[in-house]
């Protein structure tokens, strides 16, 4: 029990116990003081009553305070129930919205790994495809020299043999520049004539057979140059080939890496603003349950404390009723048996003289209340108060005081019925406010969601309708690419065939034209030509002069046929390389955009699924909301007043509550100033 109540109960107690004993000592005066005694009993029985009273009064006064408190402590206790609910919620989003980040934070720490490995692979791979080429270009280098020494040697040497230098001339002017078999063949030829010097026309006819050897000699290094030369044209061409493609490959590998690393940076970023936002929610959650602990403990504590008070005042009512009980059966009937028995004519008088003055002063009083309570009842536009006027003057004076102790427990009744309907309101009220706010919340944060995904399933048919008309677009062009470059493959392997083809002629023409030719000058060497022969004809006619011009211009032409096949060939290479570029680029671009393409049907997919979900959750919603609408239409209908009006009509109950009290509070200070002065008389 709380020191407050026992207090209370203890001055309660100790009030009855004096007033017990006091009344015991009057009913055993002597007759002089027997009629001041029986008016002290009829006091102490009217004090009793006040404070039966007073006491209703203030135990309904505390149900009425307990009530609001229960109130307050019940809308307390839901909403911070609901806030760490939401605090929970919060953190377990937060918390499993880590997990899953850390989890792909390691899947992107393997990824970058993977990748570091595989850049470090490629670049070792482009190195060594890089050294492996220079080596490969030094080697071509050193034998591009040593053929193109001996194309040239031999293009001297047949020039000066042509010319008709000697053997041993030629061997000593060109040694070290000569190939080996041509300096074999020379040294050959000089060894056939070491007897003696030979003849001019023996030595020309023998010469010609080297120089034809000679040029044979200086055609298949000249073929070994050009397919030296195309062996490193071809070799350059795959290098070039695979270093495009070893380059795309570190380049597609360096932009992963860094699209991953800068994710892993933009994953880890949030990691830390949720850990921050753990941390405050957790801080926010403590401080709720710390208030909610302290809210259930301190309505605890009143409660107990309101519970131990209304047993007191319990109490002390019964303890009043019984006091009162022994007064009336006891103590009263031996206080009036003493007035009879003495002088009861004198007193007789006496006493109805004072009953004269008391009922004088009583009509004083009762008029005093009357105006004070009509006053109050036009104020207050009090109907309670304007009937207990009416009834002022007909009653007695005794029930006039019942009456309005009568009205004032039926007030405080009134008001704590009228608190508990409006708790029950206010608190119902509040529920259906919470449910409707949050089913509005919901249902907008739905409503965004839906457009949200049905602006991304816009934007994504959108861009998988671009991306398909880019393949289909970059497919046809690629299929136009491959047609042309087709045809250009057959143009180009024509002319090459073509060049190659006449090439052949021209040196079948030209070794023809050199074996006759070198026929001609024997036979003129042979034999005098005679008038009209042939040998004469030899002699005259502009093959043995013009020989060398024709030989020189089929060398140009064939020299020109020669050039063109390898411009073609060049350019056949040139084209075939961009074209193979070209198609691991449009193989590429088309694998990245469909698998784009199959991502966003994917996300479109899940994204109508997930529309459909949330439009069936949004219309359950609507339901419920509707639902909570008719509930609040019934609860409105039912409760009827608001809550400014529920505190007007309070603050009216609780002032007519008290004009009754001041008007008993008048009663009872005129009552007993006549009981004091009946006493005195």
């Amino acid at each position: 029990m709380k020191w407050p109540a026992m207090l209370a109960g203890a001055l309660h107690s100790l009030g009855l116990v004096l007033l017990l004993g006091s009344l015991s000592l009057a009913a055993g005066a002597q007759d002089e003081q027997a009629e001041r005694g029986v008016s002290g009993i009829q006091r102490v029985l009217r004090m009793l009553s006040t404070m039966k009273d007073n006491a209703k009064e203030e135990k309904l006064e505390d149900q009425v305070a307990w009530k609001k408190q229960e109130q307050w402590c019940t809308l307390r206790d839901q909403a911070l129930k609901k806030e760490i609910a939401a605090n929970v919620e919060e953190l377990e989003t937060v918390e499993a919205e880590n997990e899953r980040l850390s989890s792909e934070i390691d899947d992107l720490d393997e990824d970058i790994s993977k990748l570091a490995g595989e850049l470090e692979s490629l670049s070792s791979k482009l190195n060594k495809t890089n050294s492996e080429r220079n080596a490969q270009r030094l080697a071509f280098v050193e034998e591009e020299k040593d053929f193109r020494g001996s194309v040239e040697a031999l293009d001297l040497a047949i020039k000066k043999l042509e010319a008709g230098n000697k053997g041993d001339s030629l061997l000593q002017s060109s040694a070290g520049s000569l190939p080996e078999e041509a300096h074999q063949l020379v040294a050959s030829f000089l060894d056939s004539n070491e007897g003696g010097p030979p003849e001019a026309a023996a030595y020309e006819f023998q010469s010609g057979g080297i120089v034809d050897m000679l040029k044979k000699l200086y055609d298949k290094f000249k073929d070994k140059l050009w397919e030296s030369q195309k062996e490193e044209s071809k070799n350059k061409q795959a290098h070039k080939l695979l270093v495009t493609d070893l380059e795309a490959s570190v380049a597609t590998a360096e932009q992963d890496q860094k699209a991953k690393v800068a994710l892993k940076q933009r994953k880890n970023q949030k990691v830390a603003e949720n850990n921050r936002r753990i941390k405050d929610e957790t801080a926010i959650k403590e401080d709720n349950q710390k208030a909610l602990l302290d809210t259930s403990t301190s309505c605890k504590e009143k409660k107990s404390e309101f519970d131990e008070k209304q047993k007191v005042l319990s109490e002390e009512m019964e303890a009043i009723d019984k006091a009162s009980e022994v007064i009336s059966s006891q103590v009263m009937g031996a206080g009036q048996k003493l007035l009879e028995g003495s002088g009861g004519t004198s007193f007789a008088a006496l006493r109805s003289s004072a009953s004269a003055r008391r009922a004088s002063s009583r009509g004083v009083q009762r008029q005093q209340v009357r105006q004070y309570l009509s006053k109050q009842a036009d104020h207050l536009h009090s109907q309670s108060l304007s009937l207990l006027v009416q009834k002022l003057e007909a009653d007695p004076f005794a029930k006039i005081q019942k009456m309005i102790h009568g009205l004032i427990v039926k007030l405080q009744q009134e008001a704590l019925q009228d608190s508990e309907e409006h708790g029950y309101c206010e608190t119902e009220l509040a529920k259906n406010s919470v449910t409707r706010s949050t089913l509005t919340e919901r249902m907008e944060s739905l409503q965004a969601d839906i457009e949200e995904s049905k602006a991304s399933i816009t934007q994504l048919s959108s861009e998988t309708a671009s991306l398909s008309d880019e393949v289909q677009d970059a497919t046809a062009a690629y299929y136009k690419a491959a047609e042309f470059r087709k045809e250009e493959h057959y143009r180009n392997k024509a002319t090459m065939e073509e060049a190659a083809s006449a090439q052949k002629a021209v040196a079948q023409a030209i070794t023809i034209l050199r074996e006759f030719y070198s026929r001609g000058a024997a036979l003129l060497q042979d034999a005098k030509p005679a008038e009209g022969g042939s040998a004469a004809l030899l002699q005259q006619g502009a093959p043995g002069r013009d020989s060398g011009a024709v030989v020189a211009m089929l060398e140009v032409v064939q020299s020109d046929f020669a050039k063109a096949e390898a411009d073609t060939r060049a350019a056949e290479q040139n084209a075939k390389m961009m074209f193979k570029e070209m198609e691991a680029q449009h193989k590429e671009d088309k694998m990245v955009k469909e698998k784009q393409i199959q991502f966003n049907v994917k996300e479109k997919a899940e994204k109508n699924s997930d529309v459909k979900a949330k439009a069936d959750e949004l219309h359950n919603m609507d339901l419920q909301l509707d639902s909570a609408k008719r509930f609040l239409e019934k609860l409105q209908e039912k409760c009827g007043v608001t809550t400014g009006s529920h505190a007007e009509r309070a603050a009216q109950l609780e002032e007519e509550i008290q004009t009754l009290k001041n008007a008993l509070e008048m009663f009872n200070m005129e009552a007993e100033k006549a009981d004091t002065m009946e006493t005195q008389v």
